[in-house]
């Protein structure tokens, strides 16, 4: 099964990677595109776009194969459990952990540098979108699936109290209950098998909203 994952995460990273590359690599007769235009003798500046073409494709390989390689792991994990977790990607775990700790940093650098206080606004908003859009864990225990609020309150749905399960066109999916639901965004882990669990232990099919 590692293997199979090694292999699986190095095949994305490649596919994301490689038009990265070429995207890239178009610099190069740009360049001396834009040399001639400004008057100037036209050289094929070969090397700096090169070194930026690898730098970028070689940082989209490694980003890609290490998120999709622990995203595989922790599906692996899903697939052997009795009570499942379903987190949040590892992609977006680094995008909001990022902006959460650069939003905090922001503020003690605001603060100690003794700006403006309008200014501690705008990392404030970075703060709270964060904050706002980190996908909360989804538990799915035995007899009711969880997840926590904006608030951190937990959020608890009962199989038997299922009203519906439904797929929005962004591939959110959405379990509803009355008067609370709980949603499974693009940015969890593992769709097709919280699906799969919510709706064989509830009894009721998963419809397009």
């Amino acid at each position: 099964m590692l293997w199979n994952q090694t292999k699986a995460s190095a095949r994305a990273a490649i596919a994301v990677s490689l038009p990265v590359l070429f995207s890239f690599l178009v610099l190069v007769p740009f360049t001396a595109m834009l040399d001639l235009l400004n008057s100037r003798s036209p050289q094929l500046e070969v090397e700096m776009p090169a070194q930026i073409a690898a730098l970028f494709a070689t940082g989209t390989f490694v980003i890609t194969f290490v998120s999709t390689f622990r995203d595989l792991r922790k599906i692996g994990q899903i697939d052997e459990a009795r009570e499942p977790s379903f987190t949040p990607t590892t992609f977006a775990t680094g995008i909001y952990g990022f902006t959460l700790v650069g939003s905090l940093w922001g503020i003690y650098g605001l603060k100690r540098d003794g700006e403006p206080t309008w200014l501690l606004l705008i990392p404030v908003a970075f703060l709270a979108l964060a904050w706002y859009g980190w996908p909360r864990t989804i538990q799915c225990k035995e007899s009711f699936v969880s997840q926590r609020s904006l608030w951190l309150r937990n959020k608890r749905i009962s199989y038997s109290a299922i009203e519906a399960i439904s797929i929005w066109h962004d591939g959110t999916t959405i379990v509803i209950a009355p008067g609370v639901s709980i949603e499974h965004t693009p940015y969890h882990i593992d769709p097709e098998m919280f699906r799969y669990i919510v709706s064989k232990r509830s009894g009721k099919p998963v419809l397009p909203y």
